[in-house]
């Protein structure tokens, strides 16, 4: 964390181009480092906003404005979803490519 030498305030951060307000950052660096095994829900709930007092959804949010972020990268946060959710960062190409070939596979499942 970084902070202004003459106020004391922490300045945003930046990750892949992108600034990143403090709690977005420790969000990002936690999926980051989760890798492509990922972090649960709930764990980075713990890590980064729980001693915020804040509700779960929070963090739904925080992710959707980071990804919101990632626009012009190649990097998006994606999400499993469910009660075990897992947040991972993926390589738009890489996360493409998966998503397709899960669609042929779906495809020549149904046409069998």
């Amino acid at each position: 964390m970084t902070t202004c030498p003459h106020c004391g305030q922490e300045l945003p951060e930046t990750r892949f181009g992108i600034h990143l307000p403090p709690v977005k950052a420790k969000i990002f660096d936690a999926i980051e480092r989760g890798g492509a095994a990922g972090i649960f829900h709930d764990d980075l709930f713990d890590l980064a906003l729980r001693e915020r007092d804040a509700q779960q959804s929070v963090l739904k949010v925080h992710v959707s404005q980071i990804n919101a972020k990632l626009v012009g990268t190649d990097y998006r946060i994606r999400c499993t979803g469910g009660r075990n959710a897992v947040y991972r960062l993926v390589k738009t190409k890489d996360d493409i490519a998966s998503y397709r070939a899960g669609l042929k596979k779906r495809v020549r499942h149904a046409s069998a």
